[in-house]
């Protein structure tokens, strides 16, 4: 006989702001650390829908931090631009530039104008860094199995590798919130509309409720959750 479900609330203490984009469900989280697209061996699932909560800030500060990124737009990663951008060659076969200059002789060298920076140019990223003292997920499952995969996980949310989202610590808490709905009867992850548990006054919004949360495939109308 397997170990019994239990409810339980998982906190990360935060050692450095944190950048979250989207929901950033307990589920996802464990799927990311594992590699896999199925954790129900360790959380609740029914029909795909896991009970594991969004991830919610503990104590944030009300003001915000602005974090700004610099991105280069890589040509040979978008086919459209690669016409756009050719390559400084001397090669005779090359193939035809959209600019070109005479430079100590070079006829094929790329003038590099302002359609070509607004063009493939750098891009400069915006996010929103919130400082405060732990996230917290709230599930149901097995407490001790999730804790022995989160408890080397170093960082969490986006731009980990420029030190945001840092975790001191991994608590367990107990708890009762089954990661679906809260006290008040408000959704702590995004469900879908005919699969909310009661009667709703609440207003519904697309979004994705199961894994893989990016394909497209698996957005549909939810009641989702504020951020808190």
């Amino acid at each position: 006989m397997g170990q019994a479900l239990q409810t339980f609330t998982r906190r990360a203490t935060l050692k450095t702001p944190v950048i979250m984009r989207g929901y950033l469900t307990l589920d996802a989280l464990l799927m990311a650390e594992l590699v896999t697209g199925d954790v129900s061996h360790l959380l609740k699932r029914d029909a795909q829908l896991y009970y594991a909560s969004a991830a919610f800030l503990v104590d944030p500060l009300e003001e915000k931090q602005k974090a700004s990124f610099v991105a280069s737009m890589r040509p040979e990663h978008h086919p459209e631009l690669r016409e756009l951008i050719a390559p400084n060659t001397h090669t005779p076969n090359a193939p035809p530039l959209l600019h070109t200059h005479r430079s100590r002789g070079n006829v094929n060298d790329v003038a590099i104008g302002r359609a070509r920076r607004k063009e493939a140019g750098n891009i400069l990223n915006q996010y929103v860094a919130h400082a405060a003292a732990a996230v917290e997920w709230y599930a149901t499952g097995h407490a001790e199995q999730v804790w022995q995969v989160v408890q080397d996980i170093a960082f969490i949310g986006k731009k980990r590798s420029a030190g945001y989202g840092e975790i001191d610590a991994w608590q367990v808490i107990p708890g009762h919130l089954d990661g679906l709905t809260d006290d008040f009867g408000e959704p702590l992850r995004p469900v879908p509309v005919e699969r909310w548990p009661t009667s709703a006054t609440l207003i519904p919004s697309e979004a994705a409720w199961c894994a893989p949360y990016w394909d497209i495939r698996n957005r549909t109308k939810c009641y989702t959750p504020e951020p808190r």
